[in-house]
């Protein structure tokens, strides 16, 4: 989640937002999170994770300037 907020503007609505992002994007995988997901150990949730986080980051970005 952590991932997702930097470099998004603070305010509530925004961090609604990039939480319902993440939570979505967490849930669904889309590619290429469900191809790391498959590395060994604790290494696929931690890089999943991490592409969930990226890819809600951008949608996040995205939406807060087309609503601007």
């Amino acid at each position: 989640m952590f991932i997702t907020v930097i470099l998004v503007p603070y305010s509530l609505r925004n961090y609604v937002i990039a939480f319902v992002a993440f939570r979505g994007f967490d849930a669904v995988k889309i590619p290429p999170a469900r191809t790391v997901e498959k590395l060994p150990g604790g290494w696929g949730v931690t890089a999943d994770d991490v592409v969930a986080g990226i890819q809600a980051n951008l949608l996040t970005q995205l939406v807060i300037y087309l609503v601007k």
